[in-house]
């Protein structure tokens, strides 16, 4: 007959090394600066500032420099809807929700844009 393996119980060491994993991870993940959703965005035109908001849920449609264009905003994020541009690349763009971010019309030479200090390392974020 075989013979039963008897497991040891758990010792307070173990305890001690779980309880340490844990609280290391802990501060690991508290330790990240933030990628936290700034206060507002901004709509500039070849580096000129032309509109300006903060976060709220709407729609908003602007004309600048004969160019229609329609942005959707969230409570923490902002992206081009709709706008006049032949490729409407930034159109296809994800949300932008963190500080630093942006998003670059090149045919109408448009960038919107999160101002702050950029938060993170990645300088392109695929999906």
């Amino acid at each position: 007959m075989a013979e039963m393996r008897r497991f040891s119980p758990v010792r307070f060491g173990d305890f001690l090394l779980i309880f340490a994993l844990l609280g290391l991870l802990f501060v690991v993940l508290n330790s990240r600066e933030s990628t936290k959703c700034g206060d507002g965005y901004e709509l500039y035109l070849s580096d000129s500032l032309v509109y300006k908001d903060s976060f709220h849920s709407v729609l908003c449609t602007l004309n600048v420099a004969q160019n229609i264009v329609v942005l959707g905003v969230t409570d923490s994020s902002v992206q081009f809807l709709q706008n006049s541009c032949t490729e409407k690349i930034c159109v296809h763009a994800e949300p932008i929700s963190r500080t630093g971010e942006e998003i670059v019309c090149a045919p109408n030479r448009l960038v919107l844009k999160i101002p702050g200090e950029r938060k993170f390392d990645a300088d392109i974020i695929a999906r």
